[in-house]
């Protein structure tokens, strides 16, 4: 009887503390019990003495980031979710003196990223990337192509580099229609060729790219699509246009994709420029236009520019900023739209007349907001003056929030 009562004393006990095993390991640690809504409570974890920096980065498991600055190419990283920061000066990897500009690093995961570095001074082009989260660098520079309009666009191991459309007269762009690809790292390049002028493109999966191109170099070309499977070697047209012509190309997954396309054949003299979003859910074999809307446009006979960017996307939520100046003094501004489902229906969010600080949201709804000194709890639709205030940041999870602030590296949690 004794020898009954003391087994099923024990496993009460086993059972008690299995059950206490369980919901110790799934307790976030201290600091990230309490999702942060409509507050945040910054604590400084890291000073870089004498460097400004203006931005910090994570791969997406959140476990290597990189808080930079663009004018010197200093700052610091962390590989271990930013429980602690080491110096980083990309200088010493250069390994030659001189002024450099520095690009915003791509992180691909928790060992590898990437960045772009130039020298006004002598129009060089340098390629950086690391493989051991940030403890080296190499790099190389790279023969092909000016500093000035060049684009990156990288997946893993897959790089590629092409010149960006640049105004070189009233109404026309000087472009390029080749581009050069790495699948080593940057490793070793080789140059392709397409038909038509590069406008813009992104790396799918694997070998795969979708490129829009124009016929010629002005704003009245006709604008087509194409899709690669063989790292460019060979090229199918998957949409051709003569009313929109594509300038921007976004793919944040394998599958789902936008592109952006202007009305210039038919509004180019008018006081509005008609924009539409066409998506495809099939890695760029098919696309359905989905949205419309017009910014201000003051024809070609002014400094009328206009860009797309995918600030944010984390399907299904993307947000989108359309930049464009439409002053003869060259004022920039900023429309922003959103998407919850992926690209199938927009809302327009706000207006920004060269507002500096970018936003960061939260997982896993991607409402809670933080831009500046302000937060927002709905998706960027409305926005809460704060008391702090902060240059860039970046949420890992819903718990807590890296940021930048001068030579300050900042931990955030809820209050």
């Amino acid at each position: 009887m004794k020898r009954s009562l003391f087994f099923a004393f024990l496993c009460v006990v086993i059972a008690a503390t299995l059950s206490a095993c369980s919901e110790m390991s799934t307790t976030p640690p201290h600091g990230e019990r309490t999702p942060i809504t409509t507050d945040v409570a910054w604590t400084v974890i890291h000073r870089e003495p004498k460097i400004s920096l203006n931005s910090i980065r994570f791969d997406p498991s959140g476990q290597f980031g990189i808080a930079l600055s663009y004018y010197d190419g200093r700052g610091s990283y962390t590989t271990d979710k930013g429980n602690s920061w080491q110096p980083l000066n990309l200088t010493q990897w250069l390994g030659q003196a001189g002024s450099f500009d520095f690009g915003k690093p791509t992180i691909a995961d928790a060992q590898t990223a990437w960045l772009e570095v130039s020298s006004i001074q002598d129009r060089r082009l340098f390629l950086g990337s690391t493989s051991n989260g940030g403890h080296s660098w190499t790099f190389k520079e790279f023969p092909h192509s000016d500093i000035f309009n060049t684009s990156i666009r990288s997946s893993l191991s897959t790089i590629c580099v092409f010149q960006r459309g640049q105004l070189a007269d009233w109404g026309s762009w000087s472009r390029r229609r080749e581009f050069y690809i790495s699948v080593d790292g940057g490793t070793s390049w080789s140059q392709r060729s397409l038909p038509d002028y590069v406008v813009d493109m992104a790396l799918v999966e694997g070998r795969t790219i979708v490129t829009a191109t124009a016929s010629d170099s002005t704003r009245y070309a006709i604008s087509s699509l194409l899709i690669s499977t063989d790292e460019g070697q060979s090229w199918r047209t998957v949409l051709r246009d003569t009313l929109w012509y594509f300038h921007g190309v976004f793919f944040p997954t394998p599958s789902a994709g936008i592109v952006i396309a202007a009305r210039y054949r038919t509004d180019i003299d008018s006081t509005r420029l008609r924009q539409a979003v066409f998506r495809t859910l099939d890695a760029g074999n098919t696309w359905t236009k989905t949205y419309e809307f017009s910014i201000p446009w003051r024809d070609k006979y002014y400094s009328s520019i206009m860009s797309a960017a995918i600030l944010f996307a984390v399907p299904p939520t993307w947000i989108l900023h359309i930049h464009y100046s439409f002053t003869g003094s060259g004022g920039l501004n900023i429309d922003r739209y959103r998407s919850d489902d992926n690209g199938l229906t927009w809302a327009y969010l706000e207006n920004l007349r060269g507002y500096y600080y970018e936003p960061a949201f939260a997982p896993p709804d991607w409402k809670v907001g933080i831009r500046g000194n302000q937060m927002t709890q709905d998706g960027g639709r409305t926005w809460q003056v704060k008391s702090w205030l902060i240059t860039r940041a970046i949420f890992p999870n819903p718990y807590e929030v890296f940021a930048v602030k001068d030579s300050l590296i900042l931990r955030g949690t809820a209050p």
